[in-house]
């Protein structure tokens, strides 16, 4: 449980960040994104820099005056963020990432442009259902990611692949059809699109195992199973990184090369 760099096949661990974090870093080191106390925040040319997490998040009952505050006849307010979070970034400044909202301190998925502008999208499907006194239909995952140029914004979330352009800010929802996703793990910037269970999505082929496709695109096939979660892949989609278990509570980081 502690940051490290890996350079020249060393493992060197470095000093705790405190109350802040860094979970993503462009590929040419010129950007990073993490967060720091309760901000969401960018690092730049050598300073930090906070983003914006104002705006409306879920609508629904409300006082907390009252010792049962989900109840039906409460008043219906707008929660707002109470902090952020960046676990993904471009080049161009485009942000994935996730805040945590001021109420019933659930977790919503969003994204930032190149201004530093948020869109909340983990909100716009929730219902608040009286008899549960719960959210239902909202999007919380972490893993929303970004593809190296900002070109793409991608996560999943309610059975679907969902899909921003970076720029207009275009949404697409593409339904999984069966296949048996999970979070996503990468996007590159031609829409292929790598799930930390070993799926992939392209445009031209939709999903399948990510083992299929590299034998019938590459026709490669690897003596060490890819099993395990993918936790990355390079820039050209030359290499896949995938933390595996040995089988005797050990774990090791494989890199598979194209």
């Amino acid at each position: 449980m502690q940051a490290c760099t890996y350079q020249n096949g060393e493992i060197t661990p470095l000093h705790s960040t405190g109350t802040g974090n860094i979970f993503d870093v462009t590929g040419d080191g010129s950007l990073a994104g993490g967060y720091q106390g309760y901000d969401a925040i960018i690092y730049r040319n050598g300073q930090i820099e906070s983003l914006s997490i104002e705006g409306d998040c879920l609508y629904g009952p409300y006082d907390n005056t009252a010792e049962d505050w989900y109840h039906e006849d409460n008043p219906w307010i707008y929660s707002t963020a109470r902090e952020g979070c960046v676990t993904s970034i471009g080049k161009n400044g485009v942000c994935g990432g996730y805040l945590v909202e001021d109420i019933w301190s659930i977790d919503l998925s969003c994204y930032w442009d190149a201004q530093g502008n948020i869109h909340i999208f983990g909100n716009e499907n929730a219902e608040y259902n009286i008899a549960d006194r719960w959210f239902y239909g909202q999007i919380g995952t972490s893993a929303v990611m970004v593809s190296p140029s900002g070109k793409y914004v991608a996560c999943t979330g309610n059975g679907s692949l969902i899909i921003f352009d970076g720029e207009t800010g275009e949404r697409t929802d593409i339904q999984a059809q069966g296949a048996a996703i999970s979070s996503v793990a990468a996007i590159t910037d031609n829409c292929h699109v790598y799930f930390s269970n070993g799926y992939i999505y392209t445009p031209e082929r939709g999903f399948e195992l990510l083992e299929y496709y590299i034998e019938d695109i590459y026709g490669k096939t690897f003596q060490v199973s890819m099993s395990g979660t993918l936790i990355g892949v390079s820039d050209d989609e030359k290499r896949i990184l995938i933390a595996a278990s040995l089988g005797d509570g050990t774990y090791a980081a494989r890199v598979f090369f194209m």
